[in-house]
């Protein structure tokens, strides 16, 4: 037994509606009222769901009753299961704006249930198809489960070198690359039964070799895996464009102050080894795009969400916005880079995010985040973890700004309620360089041959 306490403010004539839910199936009588004094019920039989709706007469019957008691007083409507509404509705119509007076012996409850032949007949009705169903023979099938990436023990990574506090290149040093004698993992159903085999090439590392508790010293730059590779290669079959790359944040991932700036400012180019130069020109188009994934406030609920495009786009209404860019620019390579504007499922929607690229042959990239709005870090721990468990490249930003003073984060003047979420020039400069050579590493090792 169940009380929905928050109240409601219905549109019409601000009627307090308290909900109540009983499993109790020959009746639904109104809880024990515990004002002093005791409020005064009216208890209107009825019965109304979107198979048996009610009839106008019994509506009108009701509403009628209802307004000889409770004109101009407060209403406090109970309804069983929360699907009754006839007869609130009915008295919506009917009733102006009622005085709400402080004096709760002057209020009064309405109660909603079926009346008692109806109840004998629903349960009748039950258990009829109870039986029915018992009859029936029962098979059990068993569906084999979609391997994933193999799990694999995750010793504690080597030295790592502390990030410098000025925005310059990060060494990458390439892993030493031995054939290991294991079966290549899977990618999934889709995968197994592609009919395009994968081409043989240089093998990669098998996993991350990389212990989600330790993220804090993981490298800058992913260590990118065999997986990593067979996520392309099946995005090639469904035709994805090599040349093209997305980005999921928020308001810090906005081309005019990431990526875009690349191809804004010849001078930010100027500097760049001739590789990263080499990476810029094999994405353009992509660097300096606004896409449906990119948004102050984005969360990974929002990546999921039909509404937060706001039917820009070209994305239809049946669209969620990771759909809709799938389908309007077919990247090969995904950044993740939310986590700031979390969720109490952030975890289970990102798990989702990650379903649907991995079965589009969408390469993704999870990034950890500067700050720690969530005061104990849990969401670069969850993303951490993510990443060993989908075998997937982890681009860890957390440690590229470590060193700098508060991690490159200030509070804006004009939103100080928020904290420390934006980053500084410098930390931005951090940013934008290291995922450009987060891009450039996983694009050449996916494509190596």
């Amino acid at each position: 037994m169940g009380i929905l306490h928050a109240p409601i403010n219905m549109i019409l004539c601000e009627t307090w509606v308290y909900a109540w839910s009983s499993i109790r199936v020959f009746e639904w009588l109104p809880p024990k009222d515990r004002h002093q004094p005791p409020l005064n019920i009216l208890w209107l039989p009825m019965f109304d769901n979107p198979v048996f709706p009610i009839s106008v007469k019994l509506l009108m019957r009701d509403v009628q009753a209802a307004l000889e008691t409770i004109r101009g007083r407060n209403i406090y409507v109970h309804c069983a299961m929360c699907r009754h509404r006839g007869v609130v509705t009915g008295v919506d119509e009917f009733l102006s704006k009622p005085q709400r007076l402080p004096d709760h012996a002057n209020h009064f409850r309405i109660w909603y249930t079926f009346p008692m032949p109806l109840r004998i007949l629903l349960l009748l009705a039950l258990t009829l198809v109870i039986l029915l169903a018992a009859c029936q023979p029962f098979f059990l099938t068993t569906t084999p489960a979609v391997p994933m990436a193999p799990s694999i023990d995750t010793p504690q990574p080597s030295v790592i070198g502390s990030p410098t506090l000025e925005p310059t290149l990060i060494t990458i040093e390439e892993p030493t690359l031995t054939p290991v004698s294991m079966e290549t993992p899977n990618l999934n159903a889709t995968l197994e039964h592609s009919r395009t085999p994968l081409p043989t090439s240089t093998p990669l590392p098998a996993a991350l070799f990389l212990d989600p508790a330790d993220w804090h010293h993981w490298p800058v730059i992913p260590i990118v895996p065999e997986y990593a590779r067979q996520i392309y290669m099946l995005g090639q079959t469904f035709g994805n464009d090599p040349h093209a790359f997305s980005v999921f944040g928020d308001c810090q991932s906005e081309p005019n102050v990431f990526l875009g700036i690349y191809e804004t400012d010849p001078q930010s180019i100027a500097g760049l080894p001739p590789s990263l130069q080499e990476t810029l020109a094999w994405f353009n188009g992509s660097l300096n795009r606004m896409s449906p994934t990119v948004r102050g406030g984005t969360t990974s609920g929002a990546l999921l969400w039909d509404q937060w495009t706001q039917n820009k786009y070209t994305c239809t209404i049946y669209e969620t916005p990771l759909q809709c860019e799938m389908r309007i620019h077919k990247p090969s390579f995904v950044i993740i880079h939310v986590g700031t504007h979390y969720e109490n499922r952030n975890e289970s929607y990102m798990r989702t995010i990650l379903d649907q690229l991995i079965a589009a042959g969408v390469v993704p990239i999870l990034a950890s985040k500067a700050d720690d709005r969530e005061l104990n870090e849990h969401v670069n721990a969850q993303y951490a973890q993510l990443a060993v468990e989908y075998n997937i490249p982890f681009w860890n930003f957390w440690a590229a700004v470590d060193g700098l003073p508060n991690r490159g984060l200030y509070t804006r003047p004009d939103a100080t309620y928020q904290g420390d979420l934006y980053l500084t020039d410098e930390a931005a400069a951090i940013q934008r360089l290291s995922a450009l050579q987060v891009l450039d590493i996983v694009r050449r090792a996916v494509m190596r041959p």
